[in-house]
């Protein structure tokens, strides 16, 4: 590719909300073209000092325990249709030594110069969220579609003079970071399945989310809640296999148009 065609590339590729990079779809998973939100995001200066930095290879941009060969990981999903994009958490380390947990639209494409190649769309969070309204982890929906419905919700309940009657809840789990340490990031994904899961029995037809991480969140009816949320505290622990992830679940009530907020800690529940 010569010098003009180049630089044009990267001019659209700048264009794009988010960091884009194209792998040769190959053993040598080579760095073929970057934009500059992935410099950003590496905290490098320029493209050359990316190439540097990770030797000009897929492998070179991944933390070195947590590399897996992008068509092993593609193939993993290959019930999907084949061309369909896929979301990823990639962990990577930065040029200062910094770790962060990426998340990666991957997709097979054919380049007009490089022909077959990988294309990595490492998108923010924020738009993530809104692109993407369901969560690929647990098939729940993500933070911005959830606090849309939300809000939706207590303009009706208000509008009908019983607010309070839908209430909000967060759930989050104890030592969740450590459980990913111990265990890997896939069995940590695993265990926020099950947390949907049991969140989806005890509580069918509320509106929930996963917001990020191990944070969730519904906005539950108010009746017998304290029970439910109990009867879900025993169905998630008899789905986890490590004692010292507890889930915890904090609770805000409206009585009277005035707030009041009540926890519960993981011990009592």
């Amino acid at each position: 590719m010569n010098r003009k065609n180049e630089a044009s590339r990267e001019e659209v590729m700048n264009l794009f909300p988010g960091g884009v990079v194209l792998i040769s779809k190959d053993a040598e998973e080579k760095i073929l073209a970057v934009n500059d939100k992935v410099c950003t995001m590496y905290q490098c200066a320029s493209k050359e000092e990316f190439l540097a930095l990770t030797g000009g290879t897929y492998r070179g941009m991944m933390k070195a325990d947590a590399y897996v060969p992008l068509a092993e990981m593609y193939a993993r999903r290959a019930k999907d249709v084949e061309d369909d994009p896929k979301l990823y958490h990639f962990l990577v380390r930065s040029k200062e030594g910094h770790f962060r947990r990426l998340e990666v639209l991957l997709s097979p494409i054919e380049d007009p110069q490089y022909g077959p190649v990988w294309s990595l769309h490492i998108m923010p969070n924020r738009i993530r969220e809104e692109a993407l309204e369901t969560d690929h982890i647990t098939g729940l929906i993500g933070r911005y579609a959830f606090y849309k419905r939300a809000l939706a919700v207590a303009a009706v309940d208000k509008e009908k003079g019983i607010l309070g009657r839908h209430v909000p809840v967060y759930i989050n789990l104890t030592n969740f970071k450590l459980y990913n340490a111990n265990h890997g990031l896939e069995a940590g994904d695993e265990l926020l399945r099950k947390l949907a899961k049991c969140l989806r029995k005890q509580f069918p037809e509320t509106l929930m989310a996963h917001l990020s991480a191990d944070n969730f969140a519904m906005l539950a009816e108010r009746a017998d809640l304290e029970e439910k949320l109990l009867a879900l505290s025993d169905d998630f622990r008899a789905q986890n296999d490590d004692p010292s992830v507890a889930l915890k679940a904090g609770i805000t009530l409206y009585e009277n148009l005035a707030l009041k907020k009540t926890g519960q800690s993981a011990s009592e529940l």
